[in-house]
C-alpha cells in the first residue's frame, strides 16, 4: 500500500505563548526566540501524533509518502525571506490597518497555525516517534509563481495571491470576518509582484518516502490482536474443531496472554 499525502504545515493549531509575536502574522528575525520554539514544540507534537495515527491505519511494510512546506535555513531559524508569503501577508495587513480598513489589535492578536521545518527537525520527529523507517528525504524548490518572469499587469502576484487565499481564506475569515478579504489579497497581490523574479531561497518542497516499520506494528495497531484471534479460531473450525463462545472466549484470553507477554520490553 502507498499513501501520499500533500501537505499545508504541519501544525493543527497555533501554539500557546505567542502573545508577544505582534510584529507578524509568523515568526520573522524580529520574534523573540521563544516564538519559534513555541511553534517548534508544536510541530513536534503535531507531526508524531499524524505519523502514529497513519502507522495505526497502515499495514506492515506499508509504504507513505509525504510532500510539504519546509525551510532550509538552519543558523537563524527565525530568518524568512521578504518574499515569503505570510511576510507579503504581514505587509498587506499592516497596509490595510493604515488606510483605516482593518483593527491594529486584530492584526497583532494573529498568528497562523503553520510551520515549515527543516529536513532535520523533520528526520528528528519521524526518528523519535518510530512507526516509520524513511526510505529517502528530499528537498526541492518552492515556487508560487514569483519566479515565473510572468509580472505583465501583476500576473505572478495576482496567481501567488490566489494560491495563498485558498489554503488561508476560512482562517482569515474567522479571525477578521470576511469584509476585509477581497481587500486584503488585492494588496498581497500588489506586494507580491513586487517580488516578481524573487527565488524564495529559505522556503522549500520537503518529500519524505516512509516504511511501516515492523518492530511496533501490533502495539500500534491494537485490532491485529482481533484479526489473528479471528484467523486462529476459523482455523480450528477448519480442522472440525467446534469451539463453544465459552471456548472461544477462553482461547481469545490465552491468546491475549500471548500477545502481552510478547510486547514486554
Amino acid at each position: 500500500m502507498v499513501l501520499t499525502m500533500e501537505l499545508w504545515g504541519f501544525i493543527i493549531k497555533v501554539p500557546q505563548g505567542l502573545e508577544k509575536n505582534t510584529s507578524s502574522v509568523y515568526i520573522t528575525t524580529s520574534s523573540l526566540p521563544s516564538a519559534y520554539e513555541a511553534y517548534l514544540n508544536q510541530f513536534q507534537r503535531d507531526f508524531g501524533t499524524f505519523l502514529r495515527m497513519r502507522s495505526e491505519e497502515m499495514v506492515c511494510n506499508g509504504r507513505m509518502v509525504l510532500t510539504f512546506i519546509g525551510r532550509s535555513t538552519l543558523d537563524d531559524p527565525l530568518y524568512r525571506d521578504c518574499c515569503h508569503f505570510w511576510t507579503l501577508i504581514s505587509e498587506s495587513m499592516c497596509d490595510l490597518v493604515f488606510e483605516g480598513i482593518m483593527s491594529a489589535s486584530k492584526v497583532e492578536s494573529l498568528n497562523m497555525p503553520f510551520y515549515d521545518p527543516s529536513k532535520e527537525e523533520v528526520k528528528e520527529v519521524i526518528q523519535n516517534e518510530g512507526s516509520f523507517e524513511i526510505n529517502d528525504l528530499e528537498i526541492h524548490g518552492f515556487d508560487l509563481g514569483q519566479s515565473s518572469g510572468n509580472n505583465e499587469e501583476g500576473g505572478a502576484g495576482e496567481k501567488e495571491a490566489k494560491c495563498i487565499r485558498a489554503v488561508s481564506e476560512s482562517m482569515l475569515v474567522a479571525h477578521f470576518g470576511d469584509d476585509i478579504i477581497d481587500a486584503l489579497f488585492n494588496k498581497f497581490a500588489y506586494h507580491a509582484s513586487q517580488h516578481a523574479g524573487c527565488a524564495c531561497e529559505t522556503t522549500v518542497t520537503l518529500v519524505v518516502s516512509l516504511n511501516r516499520e515492523n518492530n511496533n506494528f501490533i502495539r500500534n495497531c491494537p485490532c491485529n490482536l482481533v484479526r489473528s484471534t479471528s484467523l486462529y479460531v476459523a482455523s480450528l473450525h477448519h480442522h472440525s474443531i467446534h469451539l463453544s463462545d465459552e471456548n472461544i472466549y477462553d482461547e481469545i484470553k490465552h491468546l491475549r496472554c500471548f500477545f502481552n507477554q510478547k510486547l514486554k520490553p
